[in-house]
């Protein structure tokens, strides 16, 4: 029986389904410079968050994805210049 209990008690991490990227992270996982990337959140098209002492950009994938896709709402009158 103790046996069953420490396997009961151990539980195997899954991994995050939906990860924090950085913006260099973001940047590799889409294909686009890593200025694209800084200047999408800037112009608010791309949801991040600050962490950490320095206050470096993270994001989730979901919102790289969505921002790729085009699912975010482009402000009239703005373009945002990609660079690849």
């Amino acid at each position: 029986m103790p046996s069953q209990r420490l396997t009961a008690s151990l539980q195997v991490p899954v991994p995050d389904a939906d990860p924090w990227l950085s913006a260099r992270a973001a940047a590799d996982y889409t294909g686009y410079h890593i200025v694209t990337v800084r200047r999408a959140i800037a112009a608010g098209d791309l949801t991040a968050s600050r962490h950490g002492a320095r206050g470096h950009y993270r994001m989730r994938r979901s919102a790289v994805d969505a921002w790729v896709a085009g699912d975010t709402p482009v402000q009239p009158g703005r373009r945002l210049h990609l660079v690849r």
